[in-house]
């Protein structure tokens, strides 16, 4: 059975092996990430603290194969913080099929708190898997807005 829901901190207690999953699967391609589970799983525990964040746990018979951090924000001048942005994300490769019902409930908490978009991104540091990230976001309702680019300093 699959259950999408906020993340409790028994759940953040249980994201290392998720997050030692997605370190293994990333190959951030000579960049100086560095990721270890400790800081993506306090990454998490931020976003889930903040008034306007939250993180969201998959679950399969409760265990957790995916999460999704979100953070709801203005844009530029905006008046109003109708955004809502997929912060850090992942779903286990061996359950990439389920990532629209963690997709889903994003835009539900996204609606809930008063936001009038979503923006995910497709990179490598969010879903390793995204060859295939823009077609996917496409066939559940996202359209292209911008890209990410990276340089170092």
């Amino acid at each position: 059975m699959i259950e999408v829901r906020k993340a409790t901190p028994e759940d953040f207690e249980r994201f290392r092996p998720l997050m030692e999953e997605w370190i293994a699967e990333c190959n951030p391609d000579g960049l100086k990430f560095d990721p270890v589970p400790e800081k993506l799983i306090d990454s998490f525990l931020a976003m889930s603290a903040m008034p306007n964040g939250t993180t969201l746990v998959m679950l399969k018979n409760g265990t957790p194969i995916g999460c999704l951090g979100l953070l709801r924000h203005g844009w530029g001048a905006s008046k109003t913080e109708n955004f809502a942005t997929e912060n850090l994300w992942y779903v286990s490769k061996k359950y990439a099929g389920y990532a629209r019902f963690l997709i889903s409930a994003a835009k539900k908490w996204a609606a809930e708190n008063g936001c009038d978009y979503l923006t995910f991104s497709t990179n490598r540091l969010s879903s390793a898997r995204s060859e295939h990230g823009e077609e996917f976001l496409a066939a559940i309702g996202f359209r292209p807005l911008y890209g990410l680019h990276i340089v170092e300093v």
